[in-house]
């Protein structure tokens, strides 16, 4: 009898362990949507990084669901890093449930790759 209350009591643990570890992407916050679909969009860059590159990026949301690039500021006024910025991600769809219209602010660093 011990040993089946052990083994049940271990299938549960290792059940709820197993749903508590899915990443569902329909548990995302809206911020978090924007931020995954945003770090997808800008992976491999057409340019050689350096040096890390800090970006600030305004942007909002439209009805469609597709990111509207409000403006791009870097610190040392990187036009090629702004315009990498603005191409990738103006007009591209954002993954999972439609985000509210909202500004977001959203700082960036483009790092180096090793």
């Amino acid at each position: 009898m011990k040993s089946i209350k052990l083994v049940l009591v271990t299938f549960f643990v290792i059940a709820s362990q197993t749903l508590l570890a899915v990443n569902n992407s329909d548990d995302r916050t809206p911020a978090e949507a924007i931020a995954y679909s945003i770090q997808k969009l800008l992976k491999n860059p057409s340019f050689i990084v350096e040096e890390n590159m800090d970006v600030t990026v305004k942007l909002t949301v439209n009805k469609q669901n597709e990111i509207v690039i409000l403006s791009v500021d870097s610190k040392k006024n990187n036009l090629m890093v702004e315009n990498f910025v603005k191409n990738r991600l103006n007009y591209k769809r954002i993954d999972g449930k439609p985000v509210q219209a909202k500004v977001y602010t959203l700082p960036l660093k483009i790092v180096p790759t090793k």
